[in-house]
């Protein structure tokens, strides 16, 4: 995730809400930025991210899955992701649940590896609990399938120049969040990221 990823603060009215609540506040009542500290706020987006698939191969599907980092943020991926003889290169993105991102500027380099996908990651603090919980977006194909033309949308970068003109990217390609397909749980995206359980580890002849 990038900083044109990173999700505005709660108390941000395109957040979906324009008061912060009870979950996202320090002891002292003072709403926290994730602004500021946006960087603590995607490594815990992430890491609750990984926790969840890590316990769905786990517990449900008896599976180890080995997790990887890319170093750097320009081959279009996050995280390597593999499970039985399956190879998932996975960029992640991220949005406050209700949040007015609609679009997502998606690295072409992606759709060269073997099985490359996208996860949108939709979160919210749970009032009563004080955590995150969390709803997925995929953009992607089989385990073993190229993620599929990115279409021809030139992205743009955030900030302008000295004339206030934005300039392209030439391998980032603009992909609206209709696009992703809208899962219902974490076990159905485990299932989109290697396979129903049965079959995870067979790579077809």
């Amino acid at each position: 995730m990038t900083d044109t990823d990173r999700p505005p603060p709660i108390d941000d009215p395109s957040a979906g809400g324009s008061a912060p609540d009870a979950a996202s506040t320090s002891l002292a009542g003072e709403p926290l930025s994730h602004v500021a500290h946006s960087t603590s706020m995607e490594l815990m987006v992430e890491t609750v991210f990984l926790a969840e698939v890590l316990q769905e191969a786990w517990f449900v599907r008896r599976q180890l899955v080995d997790v990887m980092h890319s170093s750097v943020d320009a081959f279009g991926y996050d995280l390597v992701l593999q499970c039985g003889d399956v190879t998932r290169h996975v960029q992640l993105k991220a949005k406050r649940t209700g949040g007015s991102t609609s679009t997502y500027a998606i690295n072409t380099l992606l759709t060269e590896r073997p099985a490359g996908c996208v996860v949108c990651i939709e979160w919210r603090p749970h009032p009563d609990t004080h955590r995150l919980e969390l709803s997925y977006r995929w953009l992607g194909n089989g385990p073993f399938e190229r993620l599929h033309d990115l279409g021809d949308k030139i992205s743009k970068h955030s900030r302008g120049n000295a004339k206030g003109q934005k300039g392209e990217r030439p391998a980032m390609r603009d992909v609206k969040l209709t696009s992703f397909a809208k899962l219902a749980s974490t076990s159905e995206l485990v299932d989109r990221l290697f396979g129903p359980a049965t079959i995870a580890a067979t790579r077809p002849s």
